[in-house]
């Protein structure tokens, strides 16, 4: 297997199989189009194809001016997956009474195969995205609030009042619970180093005291001389960069300093807190469950009483005006919210720049405060849509028709239309490709469904492991391997598990939980020899091994660290020696468990 093509071809034999329909011209024209076109026609135009495909299910038909780039017949339907198209819509590309649902999945599968696959975008798609971001930044900074600011105030403190008096509260006696996350800092401190941090903004200290924040108890003040106090114009910047999202556009994300991270945790840990207890807040505003969402957009899917909204560009466009004005009533938790906020980004091409958008993907407050801002539109636009008046009932009785985690917003499809309009209001943008409140199609979250069937697939978002030693590549080989077989594409996992055995891999039957790397079979795990000590059964195949890196951490620091999360998460054995993300996977083969 030296190609995608392969994999996709093989894919498409599957689906085609099931669904009765003859691939013979599609497979030809894969080959063709990436002869000429590359592997851009896998992971950037069959992408576009599946939105037009899903756009056509929203509106009941195949609009003229969809499949751009496809030949199409003389009925205007498209060639290609054509076997499978004549299954969902007729001759005049109207849709069908009862779609084949296998069909649906078939044109998702196919298309949407290599639509994850992480591989860097081009320097002039990076660029490209990187300008956008600057735009959309200057766009914030120059958009005005709108006069139903008023109205959307009301909303907010009726949801979210309770939530910010109890966390200024907190914040007043210096109760919060701050912790390190474990991604990358913009000082690049990392492991338990962060715990050594010794620079904290003035700013910062208004809020977060660092007596409070950077010493185990007082005992150990003389800590403090070791600290470096950063006026606010001296504040080290948030760092962009560009992490792989699709081949057509990358994602930006804003590395924020130890300190700021720090701070923010703490922010994002008493309202995870708060939401999880509160019975009105856990029903319409998510931070840690997506499955929520999935329910009620198969809801939506089945009797059209939900819409699945989605954002374009949707942390960058929250201004931090906005969220001022709507957290001022409760002046600890808005004080505190901006002293740990970063002011200013290190853009590549575009120097460090004062940012008017509350923060980016990588700030601990960015997802919590977007979605209480998502939440209070979209309970807005209901309110408007349902012409209702705003009282507390009525807010408290519309949110409990919302749903919202992150950008993905449901909505009762009734009040869509001004739920949308609500968003643009307050400079929103809401993806028209991936916004669904017409036809039986529904996306939320990961789940994907169509008349209450569940039409997810399943994407190949790794590189094509040629070595053995290559860690992730053959770990998300053999996971993509067990989810064909699940599926029924048989000759797909026949084809993966071939390339497995050319690279001399151990190709065990194990359950989805074993530890080690394996076939997943509906015969069941195998038993090549049992542990003798504990007389369970035990295969011999690929490990993972991913050690964490060396960072030791001793003295006040270590207490510190302790004090700090013996409330938040349990300490495993060695924490104080090793911690970290992996510098490097690497794989070995050995004995474990099948199950």
């Amino acid at each position: 297997m030296k190609s995608l093509t392969m994999v996709l071809s093989s894919v498409l034999t599957d689906v085609g199989d099931m669904c009765c329909v003859r691939t013979d011209r599609d497979l030809e024209t894969v080959r063709a189009r990436v002869k000429d076109e590359g592997d851009s026609f896998l992971t950037i135009t069959l992408p576009a194809y599946c939105k037009s495909f899903e756009r056509s299910l929203a509106n009941g038909r195949i609009a003229a001016s969809s499949f751009q780039g496809f030949k199409l017949d003389r009925k205007g339907l498209p060639l290609f997956l054509g076997g499978f198209l004549r299954q969902i819509f007729g001759s005049d590309g109207v849709l069908l009474d009862a779609p084949n649902v296998d069909s649906i999945i078939a044109i998702r599968q196919v298309t949407l195969l290599f639509s994850k696959l992480e591989r860097e975008c081009s320097d002039r798609r990076v660029r490209r995205a990187i300008s956008s971001y600057v735009e959309c930044d200057d766009e914030v900074k120059t958009r005005e609030l709108p006069s139903d600011l008023v109205d959307l105030k009301k909303v907010f403190l009726v949801l979210f009042g309770d939530m910010l008096q109890s966390i200024s509260d907190q914040i007043v006696g210096g109760l919060l619970m701050p912790k390190h996350g474990p991604g990358a800092t913009a000082d690049r401190l990392k492991g338990n180093r962060k715990w050594k941090q010794a620079e904290w903004p003035v700013r910062l200290d208004r809020s977060f005291p660092a007596e409070d924040y950077l010493l185990p108890s007082y005992r150990h003040w003389r800590d403090l001389s070791r600290v470096d106090f950063v006026e606010p114009g001296a504040e080290r910047p948030v760092r962009v960069i560009t992490v792989p999202k699709t081949l057509k556009t990358p994602r930006i994300i804003a590395i924020e300093p130890t300190a700021m991270q720090y701070a923010q945790q703490g922010l994002l840990n008493a309202i995870s807190a708060y939401v999880r207890t509160d019975d009105l807040l856990s029903s319409c505003f998510g931070l840690d469950d997506q499955v929520p969402n999935r329910t009620l957009a198969q809801q939506g899917s089945l009797d059209g009483s939900k819409a699945t909204l989605d954002l374009s560009e949707a942390s960058d466009r929250v201004s931090n005006r906005l969220v001022f004005e709507l957290t001022r009533p409760y002046r600890p938790f808005a004080r505190a919210l901006q002293d740990s906020r970063s002011k200013r980004a290190d853009v590549p091409g575009y120097g460090i720049r004062r940012i008017a958008k509350f923060a980016s993907m990588g700030s601990a407050t960015c997802f919590p405060i977007e979605g209480m801002v998502f939440t209070a539109i979209a309970a807005l636009g209901v309110l408007r849509g349902s012409a209702l008046h705003l009282s507390p009932q009525s807010i408290r009785s519309v949110a409990k028709q919302v749903r919202v985690f992150g950008d993905d917003i449901i909505v009762p499809t009734r009040c869509a239309t001004e739920v949308a309009r609500t968003l643009h209001t307050f400079g929103m943008v809401v993806n028209e490709n991936k916004s669904f409140w017409t036809g039986r199609f529904r996306e939320s979250c990961g789940g994907d469904f169509y008349a209450g069937v569940d039409v997810s697939v399943h994407r190949f978002r790794q590189e094509i492991p040629h070595t053995s030693g290559d860690a992730r590549g053959v770990a998300a080989l053999f996971s993509f391997r067990n989810k064909c077989y699940v599926s029924g594409y048989w000759k797909t996992a026949r084809l993966l598990d071939s390339h497995l055995e050319s690279l001399r891999i151990p190709l065990p039957r194990v359950s989805r939980t074993s530890p080690v790397l394996g076939r997943v079979s509906f015969l069941g795990y195998e038993t090549q020899r049992y542990d003798v000590n504990l007389h369970s059964p035990l295969v011999r195949g690929l490990k993972i091994v991913a050690r964490p890196p060396a960072s030791p951490l001793g003295e006040s620091k270590a207490l510190l660290k302790f004090f700090v999360l013996r409330r938040n998460e349990p300490l495993h054995e060695g924490h104080l020696e090793h911690l970290g993300r992996p510098n490097s996977v690497s794989t070995r083969v050995g004995w474990g468990s099948p199950f």
